[in-house]
């Protein structure tokens, strides 16, 4: 794979991230970057994504959620593995530890 392509592909996928973790607001231009083929699924039974608007449905749904319960979200991330397999055709990988801290109800959470 180039490096013009690798590039764009690390680009797309950290605010494909920030946006998922609520970090950055949603854009109209995440379609621009991100596959309609995306899928995905949460920690609940009706957290299924199959779309990009599932995601982007699914990801507003979290925002108004944590604002009706006054809740705070930040994430550290820190890369652990990417790779990108010579064929055009192939997905890349990325892998991420994150570290979550939410503020609300009167406490601090560590996730």
């Amino acid at each position: 794979m180039n490096k013009e392509k690798e590039h764009a592909l690390n680009a797309a996928f950290e605010k494909f991230i920030d946006m998922s973790l609520m970090q950055i607001p949603i854009v109209d231009a995440a379609s621009s970057y991100l596959s309609d083929d995306i899928m995905g699924w949460g920690t609940t039974i009706d957290e299924d994504v199959r779309s990009l608007s599932d995601w982007a449905w699914l990801i507003n749904r979290q925002i108004e959620q944590a604002k009706e319960m006054n809740l705070d979200f930040h994430f550290d991330r820190q890369p652990c593995h990417s790779r990108f397999h010579q064929r055009q055709d192939f997905p890349a990988l990325f892998y991420d530890q994150a570290y979550g801290t939410r503020n609300g109800l009167g406490f601090i959470t560590q996730l």
